[in-house]
This record gives structure tokens, sequence and C-alpha cells, in this order.
């Protein structure tokens, strides 16, 4: 732990955040919420973006601090401006639902995309939805919906592969059996191997 403290004392952000979880863990170092609460903020504001993403967390549930979902929204923007793919799906949701955040639905519109472009689950979800609400959709973004709903159908689990599977269910009603060939095909072009 000695090189890890003066790794972070000169401002290394990795070893900030091991410092950081090691105190809230006790991995060799009594367990100290302090100590935690004192390096993990040090290695966010140095870049780090898993330490952006876990004072998303705890401002969000009132961990160790009240609860405050702006700030909470705040690091999970930082993140996202780190090009952290679940941050910016994170991001696109806050910001279409306003939690912690004005409400700004062309900016919610524009994370989502670069979540999406990155095959990240949440990102894809919520394009798919976005098209599903459409009124009068094109077959081409149907094909982009069912698509992106494959990708989280195959590499996911839980909720978003459940949501994934009805989004495909839904498309499939819609869709000839040439559209799904056409979306299957542009799978390969969606990079799966991220998720």
């Amino acid at each position: 732990m000695r090189w890890y403290t003066k790794a972070a004392s000169r401002g290394h952000a990795e070893a900030q955040f091991a410092l950081a979880q090691a105190h809230a863990r006790g991995d060799g170092v009594p367990v100290d919420a302090n100590r935690s609460l004192h390096w993990l903020p040090q290695a966010a504001m140095n870049g780090h973006v898993p330490a952006m993403m876990n004072l998303a967390r705890l401002n969000d549930d009132g961990v160790a601090r009240p609860r405050d979902r702006a700030a909470a929204t705040e690091w999970v923007r930082r993140a996202a401006e780190h090009g952290d793919p679940r941050a910016q799906a994170i991001y696109a949701d806050r910001l279409e639902t306003g939690i912690g955040v004005a409400r700004n639905e062309a900016l919610a519109e524009m994370w989502r995309e670069r979540a999406a472009s990155a095959a990240e689950p949440m990102g894809l979800i919520s394009r798919a939805r976005d098209i599903l609400r459409e009124r009068e959709p094109k077959r081409s973004a149907l094909i982009d919906a069912y698509a992106s709903a494959a990708v989280v159908e195959t590499k996911a689990s839980g909720e978003l592969k459940r949501e994934a599977a009805a989004i495909m269910s839904d498309l499939s009603r819609r869709l000839t059996p040439a559209d799904i060939a056409e979306a299957n095909a542009k799978l390969a072009t969606m990079n799966p191997g991220k998720l």
C-alpha cells in the first residue's frame, strides 16, 4: 500500500482509485469510508472514469453522503465526455427524463447515438425504443431497431435481454423475412464484441 499511497499523493488516478477501493473493502488496510471518500473524488478529478461512475452511484444512492441527483448526473456527464459508452447511455436517459439535469431531448438523442454506436446495450435499446415510438418509422429504421435489439438480446442479461427479446418479437410481426435477414447481416457491423 505504501507505493499506492506515494503514487496517489503525486496525482496518479489509478493509484487514487485503488486506495479508494481498498479502504472501501478493507483490502490490505482497515475499512475506512473517510479515506475511501478522500481518494475517490481525487481519482475522478484526475479523469478516472470508474471513479466518476462510483461517485455518481454514491450520490444517487445517498450512500456515505446525502442524496444529490444533480451531483450524480454531473459525474455521469463527465464520464460520458471521457468516452464511456455506458455513461453516455445513462446520461442520455437522464437528459430525457430530467433526473438531476434539465430535460433536453436533442442532447439526449446525441448521447444515445454515441452510446449505440459503441454497441452499448442501454444505448442500443434506447435507439430501438425511439424508433418504435415514431409514428411512421421507415422500414430501414425498423431493420436498424431489430439489429440493435438482436445485439443486446445476444450479449446482455436480465431486464435488458428481456426488453430486447420483446422488441424483436414486436418487430418480427412488422418486418418481412428478408428484412430480418438484412437486420441479421447488420449485426456484424455493430461491433457486438464490445458488449
